[in-house]
């Protein structure tokens, strides 16, 4: 690697060098108006040469790994006073190719220049081997992308992509929006579904509750008996203040006295505005009779009145109470 490296070295500058030579001597060399007179001087080109040289038997030492710097050549201890100059010459010239690599001779102030322009864009198109190696010269064989004007064929694909996706980002949007009033709609439908849905069960519970409570009246019509002359004289309050009295023999079963008076709060239920209601209201109650003198509780309706505990008149209450299967 060290040897190849070497010899890459040495052809470059030795192609270089020899390049600008040629180039200069040539009278057919393209010409600049703003080129130099001092930058086609011989003696600028052997001092040129010096340089190149030192450089190159420094670069033979470190690659074979040397650490003494070889002694320099008495010319250029005779040329001391131009040295700093061909040193700013050389960082002028390698920032120049760094930064400008057009083929167009009329892009180079001179035909130096434009000749190791040239040289570099061969050198590039190699492959530019062994750069990595070389100080510097990674740098120069580094080539900026060019950014490619699209033609007008591009240029309408482009935009037909871009019209394309802006389609089918307002088909999405559209789409999204018919799903949200789509869910939107169901979930108002499904409101209004369940509230009939609850209207229609609650119609049937009133419509069985009602017919229940009728079938109940029917069946206890023909249980009542009719009144006896000498039975118990009761008086029966209703949760609503209405007051029954009716007497009842004392061998009579208690279930009598709710027979009675489911029926009569039937009968005056029927004859209100709202019958309905009040039948529903009348169905839906569970009572218990009790007596406050003496105290009684009356909820065993097979019982008759003397084993409950009456056996004279008394005054009973309809007292309200939870059906077994409320929770």
């Amino acid at each position: 690697i060290m040897a190849s490296s070497l010899m890459m070295t040495r052809f470059f500058a030795f192609t270089v060098v020899m390049g600008a030579c040629a180039v200069s001597a040539l009278p057919s060399a393209p010409i600049h108006p703003s080129w130099s007179a001092a930058s086609h001087a011989p003696g600028a080109w052997m001092r040129l040469g010096g340089q190149v040289g030192c450089a190159l038997s420094r670069t033979q030492m470190r690659l074979r790994g040397g650490c003494e710097e070889p002694e320099e050549p008495a010319a250029e201890v005779q040329e001391e006073e131009a040295a700093p100059k061909l040193a700013g010459f050389a960082a002028q010239l390698y920032i120049a190719l760094k930064d400008n690599k057009s083929l167009d001779p009329n892009d180079h102030p001179s035909s130096f220049q434009w000749m190791l322009t040239v040289l570099l864009a061969a050198y590039i198109a190699v492959g530019a081997p062994l750069k990595e190696y070389v100080p510097g010269l990674r740098e120069l064989a580094t080539v900026e992308p060019k950014e490619v004007p699209l033609t007008q064929a591009q240029l309408d694909r482009t935009e037909r992509e871009a019209l394309r996706k802006e389609m089918e980002e307002e088909y999405e949007q559209t789409l999204m929006e018919d799903k949200v009033k789509e869910s939107e709609r169901k979930a108002k439908q499904d409101k209004i579904d369940a509230a009939q849905h609850a209207q229609e069960e609650a119609a049937n519970a009133k419509n069985s509750a009602l017919s229940g409570y009728a079938e109940h009246i029917e069946a206890i019509k023909g249980r009542i008996t009719a009144e006896p002359a000498d039975g118990v004289l009761l008086r029966l309050r209703c949760p609503d203040g209405h007051q029954l009295t009716r007497k009842f023999d004392k061998d009579s079963p208690v279930g009598l006295l709710y027979d009675y008076i489911d029926l009569e709060r039937y009968t005056k239920a029927s004859k209100a505005p709202d019958a309905d209601e009040k039948m529903l209201e009348l169905a839906n109650l569970n009572y218990c009779l009790v007596c406050t003198m003496p105290r009684l509780n009356l909820s065993d309706k097979d019982a008759t009145l003397e084993e409950a505990g009456i056996k004279a008149s008394c005054a009973l209450m309809v007292q309200p109470v939870a059906k077994p299967d409320a929770k």
